[in-house]
Formats: structure tokens, C-alpha cells, sequence
């Protein structure tokens, strides 16, 4: 095995949405998963998105956040993906 860096863009395979979750759990929340540059698939949750305006083929770009998965414990550094804005886009 060897370390290898990877493409931080790619697009959106497939995703789902999550409206019922398991207890404690924040929802809605979308995940999914980005075919990256490089020929990796990825599965990671979906930031910054609007359910609806989701679509197969979009661009996405890597990010990092904290996030607090469960109601009431502390945050934890995730990664995930978010789509590309084109100048203008919300």
C-alpha cells in the first residue's frame, strides 16, 4: 500500500436524502456518492445542498467540517462533499 493524493472535484454519482432517521439524529441530511477525478468513488455526506436541487452529474468539491451528528455530543471533523456554485448560483 502507498499514500496517494486524490482529487479534491468530482460529480455526483447518486445521493439519497434521509427524512427519518434513527433516534437523535438530525434530519433531513443527504448523502451520496462522487465519482472524483481520478476514477474513486467516494460515499460521503452532502453539505450545503437543497434536497430538491440535487441532480446526477453535478459538480462537487471536497470540504471539511464539524459536525454534531446525534443531538447532544460534541462535534466531530467529517469530510464530505458540496456542490460547485457557478458565479452568480446561491
Amino acid at each position: 500500500m502507498r499514500e496517494v493524493n486524490l482529487s479534491q472535484n468530482g460529480t455526483l454519482y447518486t445521493y439519497t436524502t434521509v427524512y427519518r432517521g434513527k433516534p437523535n439524529f438530525k434530519v433531513p441530511y443527504s448523502v451520496g456518492y462522487v465519482d472524483l477525478k481520478d476514477g474513486v468513488r467516494i460515499f460521503a455526506p452532502l453539505f450545503d445542498v437543497v434536497p430538491e436541487e440535487l441532480r446526477v452529474g453535478m459538480e462537487m468539491e471536497l470540504v471539511f467540517r464539524e459536525m454534531d451528528w446525534v443531538s447532544g455530543q460534541e462535534e466531530t471533523l467529517v469530510y464530505g462533499f458540496k456542490p460547485v456554485r457557478k458565479e452568480g448560483e446561491r
